[in-house]
């Protein structure tokens, strides 16, 4: 038989042993693959031990954290994190499934944007979104990075996500298109929401002064407010009053602005209100300057303080006694905290 005969024959061979090899032995990418579908990516992720969320993106990161009393947003300087929207995000990240998932090369992670955001030498459209959670003792249990979602004609495909420092690439059930990455979005927008009913009176005073410029009052529970000192010249608007005791009814915040602004630039130096609650809670209310880019909010400032009551012995009546101030100054109480919200409403 002549050689050139030979090393066809070879070839033949070796062509049919490998086709036979591949269908009588499925490849263990492929079978570890198929085990995994319907699994949860992230198996053994505690959620309770969750105190640390850090989402990272290529323009910034929003740092969340569990403090003494609520969940913070460090970049707002403290202020308190919407809780629900927290626990919905962790939970859908603990709850997500794998659909499917391969081996990740350079193409892929460019395609599907998977690249950590930090990552210098990428084009910024093929960075993902990094997200790390920790414990309380700073061990991470889960360091994830969410690129693109997956297109579908369906209207739901998932999410490709991949472990940071990891080779596998997953489809997740969940979708992620729409996750909220700016500081702002996870603070808690509800600022205050007192039914006016509540309110039993309305005090206006000077800030320097601390003169009393007018007072708006009920008569008793379930009357209507009245002047007990109005302005010279002035005439009562009862819708004016109406609005007046209807404004802490559903006041939500778009942002904290820097504690260190002065006064002249937020306007927060000028005259100032308190609500008075017939239940002794106090309400001052420090309504500040518009938004040089955005006239539709203000700066806004609140503080509150309980007053309690108390017999007075001598006159035989109920009157109103505030409560030791160094008592609610002391750290950690929850009266201290709330004194510290301030920021722009709109």
């Amino acid at each position: 038989m002549k050689t050139k005969t030979l090393i066809i024959l070879l070839v033949i061979c070796l062509v049919l042993a490998g086709v036979t090899y591949i269908v009588f032995n499925p490849r263990k990418n492929s079978t570890a693959t198929l085990s995994k579908e319907g699994k949860k990516l992230l198996a053994d992720f505690d959620v309770n031990k969750t105190v640390k969320l850090e989402i990272i993106t290529k323009d910034g990161s929003v740092k969340l954290k569990k403090g003494p009393e609520y969940w913070e947003v460090e970049e707002r300087y403290g202020y308190p994190a919407d809780f629900s929207k927290i626990t919905k995000f962790v939970k859908k990240l603990r709850d997500m499934k794998i659909g499917r998932s391969f081996k990740a090369d350079k193409d892929i992670l460019s395609r599907l944007a998977l690249y950590v955001p930090e990552k210098k030498d990428v084009k910024d459209d093929q960075k993902g979104t990094r997200i790390i959670l920790k414990d309380k003792d700073g061990k991470i249990l889960a360091d994830l990075t969410l690129g693109k979602a997956r297109e579908s004609s369906a209207g739901f495909g998932g999410h490709y996500i991949i472990k940071s420092g990891g080779s596998m690439v997953y489809l997740v059930d969940k979708d992620f298109k729409f996750m909220d990455k700016e500081p702002p979005d996870w603070l808690k927008k509800d600022l205050l929401k007192v039914n006016a009913s509540k309110i039993e009176k309305v005090l206006a005073f000077e800030p320097e002064t601390k003169k009393l410029l007018f007072t708006v009052k009920r008569p008793a529970k379930g009357k209507n407010p009245v002047f007990e000192n109005i302005p010279g010249g002035k005439k009562q608007k009862d819708p004016k009053i109406n609005s007046l005791f209807g404004a802490l009814s559903s006041l939500k915040i778009n942002d904290v602005a820097d504690p260190k602004l002065s006064p002249e630039k937020t306007g927060l130096n000028g005259p100032y209100l308190e609500y008075h609650l017939f239940n002794g809670t106090v309400y001052v209310i420090y309504p500040g300057k518009k938004l040089s880019d955005d006239d539709s909010s203000v700066f806004f400032k609140v503080a509150v303080r309980y007053v309690h009551p108390a017999k007075d012995e001598n006159a035989g009546n109920v009157v109103l006694k505030e409560k030791n101030k160094e008592k609610k100054e002391k750290p950690g109480k929850k009266d201290g905290k709330k004194n510290k919200k301030s920021g722009k409403t709109n």
